[in-house]
């Protein structure tokens, strides 16, 4: 799920580029930099800058009061965006908020990305307008339920100005399913047992600028395969489609025309509930 700051929204209204697919892969979140109003000590902030999605290496708070969670992140990058994965803030009815420090008034914070609350537990991709932050912290206003959230990234998106047509498969409709089902020696199906299931998808990129695949995307391409990143594919018409994916085989960028444009191919796997 896809949710835009007031700001954001609009100064993007009526902009050409509001489909141009998006990847989340840049991240400021460190292992020392995350504080929590309140966590579970078996279940400490910290988990928050390990990429896994898994109950086990989440964040879980002990209480059900308004909290915040805080990172202390690079003010020397721009950023624009704030990536949620592994939460329970759908099921759990929890609202939530992005803020960010007011400099003029030490002390105080403001808001970046204004409340709102989730429909499923889904990857969240919450964008913003740039701003070089030292800090950035996620009010949760939970009802009954304390939150619970695995993954965190805050960084900087890369947008990619190659746009995804026919043929491609949103990775929240490709569930990909391993299943053992058993048979009788007489031909009765006696059952099946589910051994793991994921969301895949692949698509490419065509027709993109030399001179950009070079330096900007390059270092995506580079980490791609060794840790997971968001990914939405057509953010304005589909604003629900977003994935918390890895790249499944080795992309790997080829020339395309004569002038010099590029074209790469990606299979990624990953979790869209």
């Amino acid at each position: 799920m896809i949710v835009l700051s007031q700001a954001l929204l609009l100064s993007l209204a009526g902009s050409p580029n509001a489909n141009d697919p998006l990847i989340g892969w840049h991240n400021l979140v460190v292992f020392g930099g995350i504080v929590a109003d309140h966590e579970d000590t078996l279940y400490p902030a910290s988990n928050l800058s390990n990429p896994s999605t898994s109950i086990k290496q989440s964040w879980k708070s002990d209480s059900t009061s308004d909290q915040y969670v805080t990172f202390d992140i690079s003010s020397d990058h721009e950023v624009d965006y704030v990536g949620i994965a592994g939460h329970n803030a759908g099921t759990g009815r929890i609202e939530i908020t992005i803020e960010y420090p007011d400099t003029e008034n030490p002390g105080e914070w403001l808001v970046l990305v204004e409340p709102f609350m989730p429909d499923t537990d889904a990857p969240l991709l919450l964008r913003f307008v740039g701003k070089f932050l030292e800090q950035i912290r996620i009010k949760l206003s939970p009802q009954s339920v304390a939150p619970r959230i695995a993954v965190v990234h805050v960084g900087a998106l890369l947008v990619v100005h190659s746009r995804l047509y026919v043929d491609h498969k949103p990775i929240t409709l490709a569930p990909d399913v391993t299943v053992q089902t058993n048979w009788s020696q007489g031909g009765d199906y006696l059952g099946s047992v589910l051994l793991n299931e994921k969301r895949s998808t692949a698509f490419g990129f065509k027709n993109l600028d030399p001179a950009w695949v070079r330096s900007t995307l390059k270092p995506f391409v580079a980490v791609s395969k060794k840790r997971p990143w968001f990914w939405s594919w057509r953010p304005a018409a589909y604003p629900l489609e977003v994935g918390y994916v890895i790249a499944l085989n080795d992309p790997q960028p080829v020339n395309q025309l004569p002038n010099g444009a590029m074209m790469i191919d990606f299979q990624v796997g990953g979790t869209a509930p």
